[in-house]
């Protein structure tokens, strides 16, 4: 009966070996989550300085996954698509830059509220960016812009 027992033990100890089972992962303490959102908050503060006031296209790539899922209609999907649309975009706007005015994180997600401004004259857009990451680089990203007006109704400006 011993042997039969210690042989169903080892058979579901190897079972479990051959099927990968592990001890669950502990969950990530407050102060990791929060370090890893501030992590995500600089990669994209990096990406969009990089991408829209060094104009530098091919290092901005490299923040971005391959599948790069892009949500603005004007710009195709994939890291592909991200370098065929951006170096049209600085022929268009060789004057732009962009000004970050806040930023959020909240898990795998950040958001920024910006200053996109477009050419030497005009007061540029507000424009908010919000970014999905996944492995450390730029997963997905969504858009909405306004742009500013000469006059507005308030003195609380857009931003």
């Amino acid at each position: 009966m011993l042997v039969r027992t210690c042989s169903a033990l080892a058979l579901v100890v190897l079972l479990f070996v051959s099927i990968g089972y592990s001890q669950p992962k502990s969950k990530p303490s407050q102060s990791q989550i929060e370090s890893q959102m501030e992590t995500n908050k600089e990669l994209v503060k990096n990406f969009l300085n990089t991408a829209f006031n060094r104009k530098d296209v091919k290092a901005a790539a490299e923040m971005i996954t391959e599948r790069y899922i892009q949500h603005n209609p004007g710009v195709p999907t994939g890291k592909a698509g991200f370098l065929q649309a951006i170096p049209g975009f600085y022929k268009m706007f060789p004057d732009m830059k962009w000004e970050l005015k806040h930023i959020w994180a909240d898990g795998d997600y950040v958001i920024t509220h910006s200053h996109y401004q477009f050419a030497k004259e005009g007061n540029g857009s507000a424009v908010v960016d919000i970014f999905r990451i996944k492995d450390g680089k730029v997963d997905e990203h969504w858009d909405v812009s306004q742009e500013i007006p000469e006059k507005i109704a308030h003195t609380n400006g857009m931003f």
